[in-house]
């Protein structure tokens, strides 16, 4: 395997997903559906605000779409380490939609959060993901999960 990043993940593979991602962005908006996403942790520096807190707009003018202004710094320094060291640092992405609608795919074997889930996992940087509460969920009551 190409230690460079080439193959799969190069940036041919990269420039369609880009490309199909704006096509689809603006389809969404067409039914008034809204997805909004930035980073919240980079490496160990992880932000505490909640989520209601996070500053879309921020990240829409930073560099490298931080969500939490204070920690803006933090990621900068963490990414810029990094590749001093000829190394990289994971990262934490929030995601928000709004507008959907509740319920949408099928009950078990075509659900919207296994093909997001199925889509996100097939980026090769992605190790993990989590919808709504996500591992949390596990320790919560479905009276106050469902």
């Amino acid at each position: 395997r190409d230690h460079r990043g080439g193959g799969r993940s190069s940036a041919r593979e990269s420039v369609a997903r880009v490309a199909g991602g704006a096509v689809a962005a603006m389809l969404l908006r067409e039914f008034g559906i809204c997805v909004q996403s930035g980073v919240v942790g980079v490496g160990t520096f992880v932000s505490n605000l909640k989520e209601k807190e996070f500053d879309f707009e921020f990240a829409k003018k930073s560099e490298i779409f931080c969500l939490d202004p204070k920690l803006e710094s933090d990621f900068k320094n963490e990414i810029l380490n990094a590749r001093n060291s000829k190394d990289s640092v994971g990262a934490a992405v929030f995601t928000k939609v709004s507008g959907m609608l509740i319920g949408l795919g099928e009950v078990l074997y075509d659900k919207l959060d296994s093909k997001l889930a199925h889509a996100l996992m097939g980026i090769n940087a992605v190790k993990a993901v989590e919808i709504g509460e996500g591992i949390n969920a596990s320790k919560m009551r479905g009276s106050c999960n469902n």
